[in-house]
């Protein structure tokens, strides 16, 4: 598996409710990427995502590329553009308030 370029943050999806969620080391897992911790180093970033992957909790956590835009975090990945918007098969959860 190829590594993403710093910086990265850790997202997955919410077992129970499917949304896309990301780590933040204050607050756990939250729904907008705005809070989510940002690693510059692969390595910390890495061993973060192990020792915080709850079955329980999460599905499929992983790092992704970001960049800071203005101070704001901008997904570096066309995909992660996709996973912020929610499903797309309706118009639910986040897609509901646009």
């Amino acid at each position: 598996m190829t590594l993403p370029k710093t910086p990265v943050i850790l997202t997955a999806n919410d077992l129970r409710s499917g949304e896309v969620v990301y780590w933040s080391a204050q607050l756990g897992w939250q729904a907008t990427i705005d809070l989510a911790e940002i690693f510059r180093d692969i390595s910390v970033a890495q061993a973060q995502v192990s020792e915080i992957d709850d079955p329980l909790q999460i599905v499929g956590p992983y790092l992704a590329s970001v960049r800071i835009d203005n101070g704001r975090i901008v997904p570096g990945h066309y995909r992660e553009v996709f996973r912020m918007s929610g499903p797309t098969n309706y118009f639910h959860g986040k897609q509901e308030s646009r």
